[in-house]
């Protein structure tokens, strides 16, 4: 595995790396994992602590209403799956992963059966077991379903986690955001603002005062919804899609206060197809990015995740299909263009993780694939969250890339 050259330096917590602007990557891609026939397996999140310490989860069938938790850890040259806690009389489901600290990670998701009427799941490894711990459920009157989709750490007493929530309001039927906070002790919902709708699918931070999330609108319609945390509440900010459309978000990567990505799908308002969303974040407002036509214009495409490392850049997934075909797609940002890479034998891209050592995780329900790439990418500049370096420790910085997973 091609490391580079190691640099060393005292750094403070959240600093900001740059690094400088190189060529377009060149993606070889290989099988990782390979679940077992009929296995079921599905993998819905990744972190990366570094190229030889990520944590993938997901589900896997068992129990009597069918599914079960999965967690699987890469060690830098197989996977392994690690027994995590479920509750064998529901569903138990994994959605989303993060790592905090030298050996911590957490996971969120969904415990209940049937599917409507289930409950927020968190779970914690300490390094030798993952363990539950409680968290609590949506207050919105009525409500029966609760769902945390992601979470991301700041520090190990500093994390968010976010999803959805159910219920009523004003006579009808809502699905509203769930945001919760851990403060090293316990989790706790922080309220978010009252005109935000539908359910929060992603989360991404640099600082305790720079978080962000992003997801879709209510069920009667898709929009766009960002919300923005800056050190003491949760504000809605408009995120746009191209005119004449309205979109969903299901990814976010945030690499400073001044340059962020989120990424879904875009719907025209007349109807038909919907078409890849990239916006991206200047500091000021997002705007909207043009990313290659992928599949045929009268394809449907979407992405689903995005991430990003200083050096290797800032990488998207997800799928395009037609009546007749179908396939997976990748992007990748040059610094000025997205440009669409070599994909894996997979018709649908979940959720993607970008590695020390140029390269790139992915998976296609239980399939994980290894995306090798050469070349350098975009500069410019990323956060440190706080548990990357901690009080008088020195940071270990690749001066090819660095992988930082919010």
């Amino acid at each position: 595995m091609r490391r580079g050259v190691l640099a060393t330096a005292l750094v403070s917590a959240a600093a900001v790396v740059a690094l400088p602007v190189a060529a377009v990557a060149s993606v070889t891609w290989s099988t990782s994992f390979s679940p077992p026939p009929r296995s079921g397996y599905e993998v819905d999140g990744f972190a990366a602590r570094s190229a030889v310490d990520v944590w993938a989860v997901g589900l896997r069938p068992g129990g009597r209403c069918q599914y079960q938790t999965l967690t699987q850890h890469w060690d830098g040259s197989a996977w392994k799956v690690v027994p995590s806690p479920s509750n064998t009389s529901v569903n138990s489901v994994l959605d989303g992963v993060t790592v905090a600290g030298a050996k911590e990670a957490w996971a969120v998701g969904t415990v209940g059966c049937p599917a409507d009427q289930s409950r927020t799941l968190t779970e914690h490894w300490t390094g030798s077991a993952w363990s539950i711990v409680p968290s609590p459920n949506g207050g919105v009157p009525g409500n029966r379903f609760s769902t945390l989709q992601a979470v991301t750490a700041i520090s190990p007493g500093d994390l968010w986690a976010v999803g959805g929530q159910a219920g009523i309001r004003n006579h009808a039927p809502v699905t509203v955001p769930l945001i919760e906070h851990w403060n090293g002790t316990g989790w706790s919902i922080v309220p978010a603002p009252a005109a935000a709708l539908g359910v929060l699918e992603s989360v991404s931070a640099t600082s305790a005062s720079d978080v962000w999330a992003v997801g879709g609108g209510q069920q009667s319609g898709q929009s766009t919804v960002a919300l923005h945390f800056d050190g003491s509440s949760w504000k809605l900010v408009t995120v746009p899609a191209p005119p004449g459309t309205s979109g969903g978000l299901f990814g976010v990567k945030a690499l400073s206060p001044t340059d962020a990505w989120a990424v879904g799908e875009s719907f025209p308002n007349a109807g038909g197809n919907g078409k890849i969303l990239t916006d991206h974040w200047n500091g000021i407002s997002w705007q909207v990015v043009t990313a290659p036509p992928v599949g045929g214009p009268g394809a449907l495409s979407s992405l689903s995740s995005v991430d990003a490392a200083p050096g290797t850049g800032v990488w998207a997934v997800g799928f395009w299909v037609t009546s007749a075909a179908g396939n997976s797609v990748v992007l990748h940002w040059t610094g000025t263009a997205w440009v669409q890479e070599t994909t894996p034998s997979a018709s649908n891209l979940f959720r993607a993780a970008v590695l020390p050592g140029n390269q790139l995780f992915t998976s296609d329900h239980g399939t994980i694939f290894l995306g090798q790439f050469s070349g350098m990418a975009i500069g410019g500049s990323l956060s440190l969250p706080e548990w990357w370096i901690g009080a008088g420790q020195a940071a270990q910085i690749y001066a090819s890339d660095v992988t930082l997973r919010a």
